[in-house]
């Protein structure tokens, strides 16, 4: 079985307000198979990839903040040559 989707959301509103649900799809050879995931389905799903999450984040900041940095320094660079052109 091959994972389609897998989502997860906090109900806003009702009975469930604050509560997670979710569902996950897979395909199979017979078709697709969808299981409906409650509060607590969530939450053991959610601390098992936790860990990866956060490490993934952190990542992503880094290299965002790489990004920054080297642009800021490009524009700094050139606003400094433009300055000494003039």
């Amino acid at each position: 079985m091959i994972l389609k989707s897998l989502e997860i959301r906090r109900q806003e509103w009702g009975a469930m307000k604050g509560k997670l649900q979710g569902e996950i799809e897979y395909m199979g050879v017979g078709g697709k198979v969808a299981v409906t995931l409650n509060d607590e389905d969530c939450n053991r799903l959610l601390g098992v990839v936790a860990e990866a999450m956060v490490a993934t984040t952190k990542s992503l900041a880094k290299g965002l903040t790489a990004n920054i940095l080297t642009s800021t320094a490009r524009i700094g660079h050139q606003i400094d040559a433009s300055e000494a052109a003039a």
